[in-house]
């Protein structure tokens, strides 16, 4: 099948066009609960649209509709969809496997006359968050996120996987390399992250990020800075200062000079550690010194230069690896693990990079081709397509719509699958974990009745100087207080917003829906 590929431009002009559709007051039937209806007739919802479906499971009969069949701006919710199709067709149990492979002879010396070659496999995490129990740890906010707020890093060493294999290289006998050190990034083809300049490569360490992180001295004193992880090629010139205590922290880091990076600004003085992100340029060849250096430090001895690159063209054609000695290999937790942390935190990057996955997976190769792989299983699955388009993994503020109705039919298959529960144990649980954590008190009677996946899309009004409320979603499974069983979907698009405090607002009120939903059914 030709897929035929329409501009990023041309895209995203036409599908705005469709989703900025306005679909007029809500038409409300059914068993949609008054007090629901009330929140959403506010005067400050006056420029929203609403969307509301609620199906009974395992029958999937709808009990309750609002615009039910109309396309809203999904935000994150989308990753309901992503994460579906990963498990349908890679399924839940799948695990990375990593291998380096050596051409050429290792003779009884230890030398290997041939080159060492790490091949990715797509792996998202490669050990940095993989902790004693086989879990993935994911602090909330993750760190992908700290230009944008305070966060948190984990405290597993992201160089875990690579500093395995050099491990197993070494243990294999290998102790000099004459060739060269090369990383087989040819899994499935790099892209940006939509809407961000963000690379989604096979080969990622640390979310394909350097963490830097800035900690306060006295005031007036300069800032220490420390980076991870550490390479000896990556050098970054402190220019942070600590500032008057209470103030909010501001650095910024800029590229001074090729292979230089300055962090400049201030720390207010007794505060946290601030940590700001910044991405190599070239992901495989900041991969191939992290690997050189992990070799170094198990004993083994390169003679290729840290300076060269990654010398893509001196890899071996990919069928000759079923004649090569593998040397190492490392074996990521199960699939489930990755779902369960894209969908508890909304991991973006993560939930962009299935796609691809799932592209690798059934021979393809592009971000175009893993959508139409994603589309085909959700299609298997038995859902009907045509109610939604999606533009990627993580549910960016265009070229994604979907109904209300086609997420309760989704959430209906997904519970007729062998992976059934595995999907639903990746959602966050109302009042207990994740995004939802907070969203109630342990005295609510919603608390642990909600598992669901929350989405937001938020922009910058220009003209007004105030935020603009693309999109607030909630949809997930819901065992109401009499015991029944439900799917449900609730989205408000469209509104302006004082501030983050009325955003909130927006979140606090779909839960207030939610709990009415519990209330009624």
């Amino acid at each position: 099948m030709k897929l035929y590929r329409i501009t990023r431009p041309v895209a995203l002009a036409l599908l705005a066009a469709a989703l900025l559709t306005p679909v007029g007051r809500p038409a409300a039937w059914g068993q949609t609960p008054p007090e629901a209806l009330q929140i959403m007739e506010a005067a400050k919802y006056k420029t929203a649209q609403w969307g509301l479906a609620v199906a009974e499971l395992p029958s999937g009969q709808l009990l309750a509709g609002l615009n039910e069949e109309k396309w809203f701006t999904p935000a994150a919710t989308t990753m309901l969809f992503t994460v579906a199709a990963a498990m349908e067709v890679m399924g839940p149990d799948y695990r990375f496997r990593t291998p380096v492979y050596s051409s050429g002879q290792l003779n009884f010396d230890g030398v290997l006359n041939g080159d060492l070659i790490l091949r990715a496999s797509g792996d998202p995490t490669m050990g940095g968050r993989t902790n004693a129990a086989g879990k993935l740890e994911f602090p909330m906010p993750d760190h992908v996120l700290a230009d944008e707020m305070p966060v948190r890093l984990v405290k597993i060493d992201p160089l875990t996987a690579l500093n395995d294999l050099a491990r197993q290289v070494a243990k294999s006998g290998v102790k000099r390399v004459e060739g060269e050190v090369l990383i087989d990034e040819r899994l499935f083809e790099a892209a940006n992250q939509p809407y961000k300049d963000s690379p989604l490569t096979p080969m990622m360490i640390n979310d394909n990020l350097v963490d830097v992180i800035v900690t306060p001295g006295e005031e007036g004193q300069p800032a220490k800075l420390d980076w991870r992880p550490r390479d000896g090629q990556t050098e970054i010139e402190n220019h942070v200062t600590t500032g008057p205590a209470g103030e909010e922290p501001n650095v910024e880091l800029k590229v001074s000079e090729p292979g230089v990076l300055m962090a400049s600004g201030t720390v207010p003085a007794g505060g946290p550690p601030a940590v700001r992100v910044f991405s190599p340029p070239d992901i495989g060849a900041w991969a191939r010194v992290l690997f050189m250096e992990a070799l170094e430090r198990a004993g083994v001895e390169l003679a290729a230069s840290p300076d060269s690159g990654n010398q893509a063209e001196l890899l071996p054609e990919v069928d000759s690896y079923k004649n090569m000695r593998k040397l190492a290999e490392f074996v990521s937790p199960p699939l489930a693990e990755n779902c369960r942390m894209i969908l508890k935190i909304s991991h973006n990057k993560h939930a962009d990079v299935l796609p691809l996955l799932m592209a690798a997976h059934t021979g393809g190769y592009s971000f175009e081709q893993g959508l139409a792989v994603e589309g085909h299983a959700l299609r298997e699955m038995g859902l009907d397509t045509r109610a939604i388009s999606l533009f990627d993994g993580e549910g960016g503020p265009l070229g994604n719509g979907v109904s209300p109705r086609a997420i309760t039919d989704l959430l209906r298959l997904a519970v007729t699958r062998p992976w059934a529960e595995r999907f639903r144990g990746c959602l966050p649980v109302m009042g207990v974990d994740g995004a939802l954590a907070m969203a109630v008190n342990r005295q609510s009677p919603l608390r642990g009745k909600a598992q669901a996946k929350t989405g937001a899309s938020l922009a910058w009004d220009l003209l007004n100087q105030r935020l603009c409320l693309g999109s607030k979603g909630l949809a997930g499974y819901l065992t109401a207080k009499s015991g029944r069983k439900l799917a449900f979907a609730i989205y408000v698009n469209n509104l302006p917003a004082d501030d983050l405090e009325a955003v909130a607002a927006v979140g606090d009120d779909l839960t207030r829906i939610c709990q009415a939903l519990y209330e009624a059914f």
